[in-house]
């Protein structure tokens, strides 16, 4: 039987300082869901936890600086699913940084083209376009509770 290649991401719930959801908009040159909004996060390298991984891509990103420590370490979701944009499958998770940005973080954008600080529920709506992060909707009651 061949092995099926699975590309691992992570995607990072953070809420600032008064409760509202980080996003970043996609390159306009990103091979998938170019130009869209999305939690922070990314491809997992060979040899990261799923953790290691998501607190690299929001650095990599934004230039936040996150404590690994207060990442929740269970995902709130995953999804494991194909996408023929690529012909890769994909496993997905979905985490929540349990600390929260300060005000004074400065956010430096270098893979993102823009970023969003929004109500939560604002934010979860966003998703409707967005396939694979439709699902992460189910985050609304653990993020607002």
């Amino acid at each position: 039987m061949k092995n099926i290649e699975v590309v691992r991401t992570a995607r990072l719930a953070i809420l600032d300082e008064v409760g509202r959801m980080l996003l970043c908009r996609r390159s306009t040159e990103a091979k998938q869901r170019a130009g869209l909004w999305e939690l922070p996060g990314g491809k997992i390298d060979d040899g990261e936890t799923i953790v290691e991984g998501s607190i690299r891509e929001i650095w990599e990103e934004t230039g936040i600086a996150l404590d690994e420590g207060l990442v929740v370490r269970e995902p709130l979701y995953n999804i494991y699913e194909y996408d023929k944009t690529v012909n890769k499958w994909f496993s997905r998770d979905f985490l929540l940084y349990g600390g929260r940005i300060a005000a004074d973080q400065q956010i430096q954008l270098t893979e993102a083209t823009a970023y969003l600080k929004m109500p939560v529920e604002e934010a979860l709506q966003i998703f409707i376009d967005i396939p694979h992060q439709r699902a992460a909707r189910r985050l609304l009651p653990t993020l607002v509770a």
